[in-house]
């Protein structure tokens, strides 16, 4: 048996990485995964951000690179339409090594690390003016522009 299968019987945790890419996940899941992959896209842009001091670059891409693939592969598991993101972000952490266009490179990663943060988000629900609150107990939904139904039988 392999570790994560051990630790399954010991403990009835499924781990999320464990469960081939075939397999359907919950939700629960693929919102932890989406989260981890949030947390890692901001660990990659503040790497991009240190790597704009020349004597740090070296040192940020010991963890801009394996973070930038470990998106990509999250991104095929938890299908979520940030493939070209995380794709283009690889190719970007590795142009940063030619020393004049690597400045671009820089500026190029960091907006594919902020635009597959908000593909992620927009998967998560984490939008907060999707919804307004206009009154008490009334939520509208800003996007489909509905008006709210009148619930006061006084008003009727």
């Amino acid at each position: 048996m392999v570790a994560h299968d051990l630790a399954m019987v010991e403990t009835g945790v499924r781990f999320p990485l464990s469960a081939p890419i075939t397999s359907d996940m919950t939700s629960a899941e693929k919102k932890n995964l989406n989260i981890l992959q949030i947390l890692f896209e901001s660990i990659v842009i503040l790497g991009y951000v240190i790597a704009i001091i020349p004597a740090w670059y070296f040192f940020t891409f010991w963890f801009v690179i394996p973070l930038t693939v470990v998106n990509l592969y999250l991104g095929i598991r938890t299908k979520n339409q940030t493939l070209a993101f995380a794709a283009g972000n690889i190719g970007m952490s590795l142009v940063t090594f030619i020393p004049i266009i690597g400045y671009l490179a820089i500026c190029g990663g960091i907006a594919f690390s902020v635009l597959n943060m908000t593909e992620i988000s927009k998967s998560l629900n984490l939008n907060p003016q999707k919804y307004e609150i206009k009154e008490k107990e009334k939520i509208i939904d800003v996007e489909s522009k509905e008006k709210p139904q009148n619930t006061n039988p006084i008003e009727k």
